[in-house]
């Protein structure tokens, strides 16, 4: 399918929910003192990164840098934990660039005159759509551009600048590191664990994934992505085979998932990023804007029926 501007902006959005705010649960009870930090996805932190821990008690948030991750469940922590969390306060973890962290419903569709006021706001905003033929026989290349604007409110953050330079930065690294960005796709858990050289993948239910060679089919885990599969059986309720072999292991502990890929962006990039100061509804902000284009390939058949 052809992605619609509408569609790649709900994919960033996505995106940068999943990976700026980052937001996870707790699996464990932490202690006051201690820094191992357990938690159901560790996928999208790193060392250095900073975060705050924070639960339904109504406690301050505390901050905290991640030292390191071991595996997909657990975090180690620079700074032992300041008090007691435990399981039954929905304790979670969550990124805090620049110690001001972003929320998901400030991650927003669109630029606006007001903007929320709980300290970060990120906005996405499609600006204009392009294209040439890349080949006679019909293949149109489409070229989405879009503009990403990080708002840190002046007048109530000392560093406000630093903060809105930092945020500008994660997102530019992160749109450029997700080249392929996800646009339209399906995804469900794998129920059993997959072995190295198999052809099987386990799902909840095979009734919505027929035979298909088209190659638009990965797996993938918090280690490992393999793609361009098709399915050449339906086995059963759970079971299908692929039209080759997996080359990696991966296990249920590790997240993998089956994914069907039904838009592909096959060339993006950030190509731009300016900071400055912005008004908005009688308040100051620092900002950073960056700019992003996006292309896909629409197919066009020849010869065509004319309707004029």
């Amino acid at each position: 399918m052809i992605p619609t501007a509408e569609q790649i902006a709900d994919g960033m959005i996505r995106l940068i929910k999943r990976n700026i705010v980052a937001r996870t649960a707790f699996t464990a009870d932490l202690a006051a003192g201690a820094r191992d930090l357990y938690v159901d996805d560790t996928l999208r932190f790193d060392g250095a990164n900073e975060i705050i821990l924070m639960d339904n008690t109504g406690e301050p948030p505390e901050y905290n840098t991640v030292l390191t991750k071991v595996g997909t469940n657990r975090i180690v922590l620079l700074n032992p934990a300041s008090r007691n969390y435990v399981l039954s306060d929905a304790p979670v973890i969550q990124k805090a660039v620049g110690n001001l962290p972003l929320f998901e419903d400030d991650v927003l569709f669109g630029d606006r005159e007001v903007i929320p006021q709980n300290g970060v706001a990120i906005t996405v905003e499609p600006s204009g759509l392009t294209n040439e033929w890349m080949y006679v026989q019909g293949g149109l290349s489409e070229e989405h551009s879009f503009s990403i604007m990080c708002y840190v409110r002046s007048d109530r953050h000392e560093n406000a600048l630093r903060i809105a330079m930092k945020y500008g930065q994660s997102v530019y690294d992160l749109l450029n590191s997700n080249i392929h960005l996800d646009v339209v796709n399906d995804a469900v858990p794998v129920i059993s664990d997959l072995a190295a050289g198999g052809d099987r993948v386990f799902v909840p239910d095979t009734s919505l994934w027929p035979v298909d060679l088209q190659h638009m089919y990965e797996v993938q885990d918090n280690n490992h992505a393999e793609i361009d599969f098709g399915i050449v059986e339906v086995m059963g309720p759970q079971e299908i085979r692929l039209n080759r072999h997996l080359v990696y292991p991966h296990a249920m502990a590790d997240k993998s998932k089956f994914i069907r890929r039904a838009a592909y962006i096959y060339d993006s990039r950030c190509n731009n990023v300016e900071w400055g100061t912005v008004s908005k509804n009688s308040s100051l902000y620092k900002a950073a804007k960056i700019t992003w284009f996006g292309k896909d390939v629409n197919e066009h058949g020849f010869p065509q029926v004319s309707k004029s």
